[in-house]
């Protein structure tokens, strides 16, 4: 008898899954990509609406590999441009620099004292990086100023639960250091040294984000879109589709937000499940508008801590590239955290934003709106709470122990960039070639 052949069933077709894909097609490796939307590219999308180009919020190329970048630059060529960030914070009626805690330049001058004098005895009087949850490094590295007028209350309203209840291991690259020396240039120029993971980025000169996922899924020959995975039967090894219709594989691998993952295995022990409830996670409301107002700003994004704001995070497509927007205008998103079920009519949410920039000193009216798309994300964000590590290792080890690997952003229940979801599904398919 024949040994069976080796068939890789990939579950959805954003960054990982495709570059799965990729690997494996180089390789001839025999495997089947399974994507439940009618096209790739997961939360790496682009939507165009009356001559606007409207990303999944911001979607913004970062390399620290230079593999990576050589790929990416290889499937887009001629087309990435790199931008120096002009990133910006909204907050007590003005504006300063991002990173907060390198840039204070701009706010009242209380609270500049304040967060300086905080800071420093912060630094005197506690080990730097005491703490365990996020609140109590951010009180004990920064001091009361630092975080009372910026990190609390901006992650309270993005994550949607009191910082107290974050871990540190989501942090890394996204949360920029400072030095007494670093906090006060920072408090006395309009022009500091950027720092940070993104203080450059690349991003496409045409064609939105969503030309990195369709130049990965070019030539693939293995791709179906329109098929969602409804059922995991771990005896059978197979998958079942929502149209009825399924596939056997001898090697799954699984892009597909975790929680989703689960719902589908059968047989399932009710304690998996347990413990795919209690991973937690914020959907975001991706609120993009086209306005009829020529250069409204050269600002990239702004972040925006006050909690009478409906957004945390205001960006500027048309700052990132020209071709997103019709010659004369301006484009807009804003990003709304929410858990649940999120509830909301058009033209309220619409207002809703317009009077956020209005309040922020933007002079724009509803009669300026040309174009509006609003994109519902749910399972936008992993929130890094205290029981997300003992949940991940216990699905971990049932899901190594029936031949499931579970990879990338929402796969890994984790925080990752564009490079490291691609990374992570060339070695998912790595891992296979070696078998």
């Amino acid at each position: 008898m024949s040994a069976r052949r080796h068939v890789a069933v990939i579950l959805g077709g954003g960054l990982t899954g495709l570059c799965a894909a990729q690997r494996l097609e180089r390789e001839g490796f025999d495997y089947r990509l399974f994507e439940a939307e009618d096209r790739v590219g997961g939360l790496c999308r682009s939507e165009k609406v009356d001559g606007f180009t409207f990303d999944y919020t911001g979607h913004l190329l970062h390399f620290t590999d230079i593999r990576v970048e050589e790929f990416v630059r290889g499937l887009v060529p001629r087309n990435l441009v790199r931008h120096k960030r002009k990133a910006w914070i909204y907050t007590n009626g003005s504006y300063t620099r991002y990173p907060f805690q390198r840039n204070l330049f701009g706010l009242p001058d209380e609270l500049v004292k304040e967060c300086i004098l905080e800071y420093v005895e912060a630094q005197l009087d506690t080990p730097r990086g005491a703490g365990r949850d996020f609140q109590s490094w951010v009180l004990r590295t920064f001091g009361s100023g630092i975080a009372e007028h910026f990190m609390i209350p901006y992650n309270r309203k993005l994550w949607l639960t009191e910082p107290d209840n974050l871990t540190l291991d989501w942090m890394g690259r996204f949360v920029p250091d400072t030095s007494p020396v670093d906090i006060i240039k920072g408090a006395f120029s309009s022009d500091p040294e950027e720092v940070g993971y993104n203080a450059t980025f690349l991003y496409p000169e045409t064609g939105g984000i969503e030309i990195l996922p369709n130049s990965l899924a070019a030539g693939l020959s293995g791709v179906m879109c329109g098929s969602k995975a409804v059922g995991v039967d771990l005896r059978d090894r197979a998958v079942h589709f929502a149209d009825g219709s399924s596939c056997r594989y001898t090697h799954l691998l699984s892009t597909i937000p975790l929680p989703c993952l689960l719902s589908c295995i059968d047989p399932l022990p009710g304690a998996l499940q347990r413990l795919g409830e209690r991973l937690s996670s914020v959907s975001v409301l991706d609120v993009n508008l086209g306005l009829d107002i020529d250069g409204l700003t050269e600002k990239h994004w702004i972040y925006v801590p006050d909690p009478a704001v409906p957004y945390y995070r205001l960006g500027f497509p048309s700052s990132f590239s020209s071709s997103l927007a019709p010659g004369g205008t301006t484009s807009v998103y804003a990003e709304i955290s929410y858990r649940g079920v999120k509830r909301w009519e058009e033209e309220q949410i619409v207002r809703d934003v317009i009077g956020g920039m209005r309040g922020m000193g933007f002079s724009v009216s509803r009669s300026d709106v040309l174009a509006v798309n609003i994109i519902d994300m749910t399972h936008a964000y992993v929130v890094y709470d205290f029981d997300r590590e003992e949940c991940l290792k216990e699905i971990g080890r049932f899901l190594d122990a029936n031949g499931i690997r579970s990879v990338g952003r929402f796969g890994s229940w984790s925080y990752l960039s564009m490079e490291e979801s691609m990374r992570e599904g060339f070695a998912a398919a790595e891992s296979l070639l070696q078998v």
